[in-house]
């Protein structure tokens, strides 16, 4: 048995979350998710810049993570009317 896409994808949000960069950036590539792939390569570079601050991403990629989620919510509760 391998390992799903799903799993590579858990991961790589996993790893995100936990600023391992290195890790999510290979679990992407896995599953050729290169959006994602270009935003870690554009919090790499902003960490470069003064005033960085990882909490700040952490945060917008959490409350963008609750929206997603009420989103599918809600589409699943219009689908069963």
């Amino acid at each position: 048995m391998g390992v799903t896409d799903a799993d590579w994808k858990m991961l790589a949000m996993d790893a995100l979350m936990a600023m391992d960069l290195q890790v999510a950036t290979k679990a992407y590539i896995k599953v050729r998710d290169m959006k994602s792939i270009d935003l870690i390569n554009r919090i790499k570079a902003s960490r470069r810049l003064p005033g960085h601050n990882d909490q700040v991403f952490l945060s917008t990629v959490s409350f963008a993570s609750t929206i997603g989620l009420f989103c599918l919510y809600n589409m699943s509760l219009l689908s069963l009317q």
